[in-house]
């Protein structure tokens, strides 16, 4: 089984996509929501479909493992309307005034930048699903 990447998106209008990375078939793939979670679920609904389309068709789709992955200028112009630069800065120690440079795409994070900005989030992510409400 091979594996691709699905890069999700989210555009101006604050929509959602999620487009197949690849051009080793004869076929392309994507999918649109107004969040990345209706983004993917309508990705998946594509490939069977077109797995549907194929097969009607006397052909065979390849079973495809796909890897999401996010457009790092989306990710943070999305993360930028549910956290603010302070609390950004808190989660990845990066200088506020270099958050909004790549919130506003004037300039591009580093590798090392994208690791920040991604282990903070990741971190964040994980304390928030330790919650329990009594």
């Amino acid at each position: 089984m091979k594996k691709e990447k699905v890069i999700v998106e989210v555009s101006n209008d604050g929509l959602f996509s999620a487009y197949l990375d690849s051009d080793n078939y004869e076929f392309g793939i994507a999918g649109f929501g107004a969040n990345e979670n209706e983004a993917i679920e309508d990705f998946y609904e594509a490939y069977n479909d077109i797995k549907a389309i194929r097969a009607e068709n006397g052909k065979s789709t390849p079973e495809i493992e796909f890897e999401i992955v996010y457009d790092k200028e989306s990710l943070l112009k999305y993360y930028s309307s549910l956290i603010d630069v302070t609390t950004m800065h808190k989660l990845t120690g990066l200088p506020q005034k270099r958050l909004v440079q790549y919130m506003q795409n004037e300039t591009r994070p580093t590798e090392r930048s994208l690791k920040r900005i991604q282990n903070g989030l990741q971190k964040f992510s994980e304390s928030l699903q330790r919650i329990s409400l009594l």
